[in-house]
């Protein structure tokens, strides 16, 4: 196999560089999944890219928070307390309640 040579240039967005739109709306469908086959491309971009710790960060704290509001829906409290506040539970109360005591 040849040897394969990438050039990556920053250009700010929107700048009236020629084709800038076209490789914008490439690169949106690439990040949605919607890119080449491995077999068109080159040997080297075959292996998975590393993760990003911030947004695995992200996704995980994401998933945790969507499983906490299902928990919440489905339990026998929630129906009672919509009925005393639609709101709660409130974002905050969860961080102050890790350092409360039963007390």
């Amino acid at each position: 196999s040849g040897t394969v040579k990438i050039t990556v240039k920053w250009i700010s967005a929107h700048s009236g560089v020629a084709g800038n739109e076209i490789v914008d709306q490439a690169a949106k469908e690439a990040a949605d999944g919607m890119s080449s086959q491995k077999k068109h491309l080159p040997a080297k971009l075959h292996a998975k890219l590393p993760l990003s710790k911030a947004a695995v960060k992200r996704t995980k704290k994401a998933e945790m928070e969507y499983r906490d509001a299902e928990s919440w829906v489905n339990s026998p409290r929630f129906v009672r307390m919509q009925g005393v506040d639609g709101d709660y539970p409130y974002k905050k109360f969860r961080k102050w309640r890790e350092y409360l005591t039963r007390a």
